[in-house]
């Protein structure tokens, strides 16, 4: 076993934010030992109550650099209660490099997460992301909208009252959990009370999506 390739494709899956479902890396490690031309790798995630993310990871080996890359997953998001929502999407990784397990689970629930994306020169570049659910590629995938600039989400979030934004410490927890396209309950600081809220990032419109706790979509943890 080559202990190199291992460790990289470990790293990429730490990177992925798959490594939290413990068999995975035993699953990983018997699969290379049997040294197939490419294998599969299924897992699941419970980001809320009401839903579940599955997962099938492709890894294919090169012969050009004689190891193992993880080329691309299917995400699979189902609801428990609601099948009408329920939306699949495969996302591509480049050089280890892509749309992490959580933040796939926030495209297919509809919110937008930031990114550093490579061109197709080659080019590094950051933008926001969300996934078209009105317009299906030959692929079956969704079309993906980006939002390159115009969208200054501190100043934005600056704009309102919210306890959070009151530090700058606070502020940039914050705003790295919406970037990750998270659902986050923060505390709106009004004159009489203070009230919990739901926020996340809405690019588009460069604001942000505000929800009552009561009528919120399923929250996921701000990790």
């Amino acid at each position: 076993m080559n202990t190199y390739d291992l460790a990289y494709l470990k790293d990429t899956l730490h990177r992925l934010e798959f490594a939290e479902n413990g068999s995975i890396m035993d699953q990983l490690t018997d699969a290379i030992e049997n040294q197939p031309q490419e294998f599969e790798i299924d897992t699941e995630a419970f980001f809320d109550e009401e839903t579940i993310l599955s997962c099938t990871l492709y890894f294919c080996r090169s012969a050009e650099f004689d190891m193992y890359f993880l080329v691309k997953y299917d995400a699979d998001l189902r609801y428990s209660n609601e099948s009408e929502k329920n939306r699949a999407q495969t996302f591509y990784i480049n050089k280890g490099i892509g749309v992490t397990q959580r933040e796939a689970f926030n495209l297919l629930q509809g919110r937008s997460v930031n990114k550093k994306l490579i061109n197709l020169d080659g080019e590094k570049y950051t933008a926001w992301i969300q996934l078209n659910f009105d317009q299906t590629l030959p692929s079956g995938n969704y079309s993906t909208r980006q939002f390159r600039t115009g969208y200054d989400l501190k100043k934005t979030l600056q704009q309102y009252p919210i306890r959070e934004c009151q530090q700058e410490e606070s502020m940039t927890g914050l705003i790295r959990s919406l970037q990750k396209g998270n659902l986050v309950l923060v505390d709106f600081v009004k004159q009489r009370k203070t009230e919990k809220m739901y926020i996340e990032a809405n690019p588009y419109y460069r604001t942000i999506n505000i929800y009552p706790v009561k009528s919120a979509p399923p929250r996921n943890s701000p990790q």
